[in-house]
């Protein structure tokens, strides 16, 4: 038997107005900037169209206390309608840049990667600088790795590991290492997409030790 409980007109208010805070946060969050501050009316209409949530200018007065309230720095720009937007964002615009300024010119990351990161990096701001943002693409003839396997290697040996294009998808690195177990146990868990070239005396120990795992079995 299930038990269906129906709240009251009260709760169900309720739930709706502390939604359509969430919502309008959404909204000042994604949509707002100090160049793109929608009106009151915009607010509502954006809040019916995109969530199905009714507000009125009192509501959204209330509202926008809540938030500044609990911590968003919301302004307002006075006018005949009060118009509104997030004023301060964890990342200011030129920051954001440097970071993916930062990405694109890496020799690390992969073209695929890149835009991967400089799309999640554009989320930080709202939709229209986004946009601005995204016009930043990385240099053309910028040479961008496209295994991605580069990035096991950097985090094992680090930023100043030494790493040489063979072809578009394979590339060779130069590291210092101890040839030991935990090394060949890295290097054995990629499953043949990382091999050791030299020393021919590391290769064969490797190689060994690969035979004793299978005559084990």
């Amino acid at each position: 038997m299930f038990v269906v409980k129906v709240g009251t007109e009260n709760e169900k208010m309720e739930t709706t107005k502390n939604l359509r805070a969430l919502y309008l946060a959404k909204i000042l969050y994604e949509q707002t900037d100090e160049d793109h501050p929608p009106s009151t009316n915009q607010l509502i209409e954006a809040l019916q169209k995109e969530f199905g949530i009714s507000a009125h200018r009192v509501t959204i007065y209330e509202d926008m206390e809540q938030l500044r309230s609990f911590g968003l720095d919301i302004y307002t720009v006075k006018s005949t309608q009060n118009k509104y937007y997030l004023a301060e964002r964890l990342f200011d615009l030129p920051e954001l840049k440097l970071l993916i300024d930062a990405v694109e010119s890496s020799k690390f990351i992969t073209a695929k990667k890149s835009q991967e990161l400089v799309g999640k990096i554009t989320q930080l701001s709202s939709r229209n600088k986004a946009d601005e943002l995204k016009r930043t693409l990385y240099a053309e003839g910028r040479i961008k790795p496209e295994n991605e396997k580069i990035y096991y290697i950097v985090d094992r040996f680090g930023e100043d590991v030494e790493t040489f294009p063979v072809d578009g998808k394979t590339f060779q690195a130069s590291v210092l290492v101890t040839a030991s177990k935990p090394f060949f146990g890295w290097v054995f868990g990629f499953d043949g997409k990382v091999r050791i070239t030299a020393p021919a005396k590391v290769k064969r120990e490797y190689e060994k030790m690969l035979e004793r795992a299978v005559e084990s079995k």
